[in-house]
């Protein structure tokens, strides 16, 4: 599992020991049989934008955004970086560079319906890679759909099944709770990622430093599972530090492998 430390004062935390943390599998302590910095190992970036209808008053602004903050984010020769817009139920690949973000805005314009738990599925398999890497969804949406052939809880367990980290974007009134942004909420916990709603796409860049410095402070543990292990069967994991100073975040569980 993949976990990311930070301190109470929200800073990456990049000495962190075996020995402060510990791991339960379906509510149960397990021993720990791994455990080592993620930090260096390269990136695998999605930039995951909703161009449906609902999104059409702010999607320019969106789509600089989403763009700047994959520029910020890509960082080694060894990152790879993709740009995706999906609306009525299409998944055009816009964008992709082996070392390099994309300098230029994908030339789509906003409208149609929103096809979002089909599209998270679409990038899930993108990102998905047999080399050990970290794998991150950048979502600019507002957490609606109303196209999709997949379920939510389809879309979950992809994301899951490949490890892939999801950080939600939202921009409307904060005086408002929207549908979609209890959708986006649990996207992102469920993954190991965050959810944030902001009042305007120019608060941004705030967030993609707090991204930044999370993804700093990440590890990758290993464990071994509590009790029989059964094909197709969800782990409920949590991660958490002996002392109150540590903020740990990973994915909510695993899928037991089907055997073939």
């Amino acid at each position: 599992m993949v976990i990311s430390a930070q301190d109470h004062r929200h800073r990456p935390v990049v000495d962190l020991q075996e020995a402060e943390i510990a791991v339960f599998d379906n509510g149960i302590a397990v021993p720990i049989t791994s455990f080592e910095s993620r930090a260096s190992l390269p990136l695998r970036i999605a930039l995951l934008l909703d161009a449906s209808e609902s999104m059409h008053p702010g999607f320019a602004a969106e789509r600089r955004t989403g763009l700047n903050s994959l520029r910020r984010l890509h960082g080694s020769r060894g990152d790879q970086v993709f740009a995706i817009t999906f609306a009525a139920g299409q998944m055009p690949f816009l964008a992709y560079a082996q070392t390099e973000a994309p300098k230029a805005s994908p030339p789509l314009q906003a409208g149609g319906q929103t096809a979002l738990y089909d599209s998270l599925i679409a990038a899930a398999r993108k990102l998905a890679s047999a080399t050990p890497t970290r794998r991150v969804l950048l979502l600019f949406s507002d957490g609606e759909d109303n196209y999709s052939r997949a379920t939510l809880g389809e879309a979950i367990a992809a994301l899951q099944q490949w490890q892939i980290a999801v950080y939600s974007i939202s921009v409307h009134s904060s005086r408002w709770e929207y549908p979609g942004d209890r959708i986006l909420r649990q996207i992102a916990a469920s993954s190991g990622g965050r959810a944030f709603f902001l009042s305007r796409y120019d608060k941004a860049q705030a967030i993609f430093a707090e991204i930044e410095s999370e993804l700093r402070g990440q590890y990758v543990v290993g464990f071994r599972p509590a009790g029989q292990l059964n094909g197709g069967e969800f782990h409920a994991v949590r991660i958490q530090g002996r002392s109150g100073h540590l903020r740990l975040r990973t994915r909510a569980g695993y899928y037991v492998p089907s055997a073939n």
